[in-house]
């Protein structure tokens, strides 16, 4: 698979995630005159979206020239894993919960649990950027989430 995704850069293209998910994102993102500008805004928005997760929830910085090819490879899959599972279920992160018709709907704690789609969670898991240990003590470990 390494040979149909790109090492090279950190970005997920639109023709990567073709060839892995056999989707064309420019047949699904069609609302402006310029589909190649919308596909890669929301290429980068998903992509940016994982990266702060992984900063915010998992304490670590994204260092794709230092990583292994291993890892770079699991890294970009795990992004297009979050965009299936997006496309499937819909942007779960940005939902509040709350109708207003009937009010609370469902749990932020759970919305929360639920945003990050397990097959990206174990790729991120195999790129070694899910994981809450501190490395070089023993005294802190704040042990995995989710």
């Amino acid at each position: 698979m390494a040979n149909i995704i790109n090492l090279e850069q950190q970005q997920v293209s639109n023709e990567e995630f073709k060839v892995y998910s056999g989707k064309d994102l420019s047949l699904y993102l069609t609302d402006s005159d310029n589909p190649s500008n919308e596909v890669e805004a929301f290429l980068y928005r998903k992509q940016l979206s994982i990266d702060t997760f992984i900063k915010a929830k998992m304490f670590k910085q994204i260092l794709f020239d230092k990583m292994t090819d291993d890892q770079k490879l699991h890294y970009k899959v795990a992004v297009m894993e979050q965009i299936i599972y997006e496309m499937r279920n819909g942007e779960i992160s940005s939902d509040s919960g709350y109708d207003e018709e009937i009010g609370a709907v469902a749990n932020i704690d759970y919305l929360t649990y639920i945003s990050i789609a397990p097959l990206c969670k174990q790729n991120l898991e195999c790129a070694g950027l899910w994981s809450r240990k501190v490395k070089g003590t023993r005294v802190f470990d704040a042990g995995d989430i989710l």
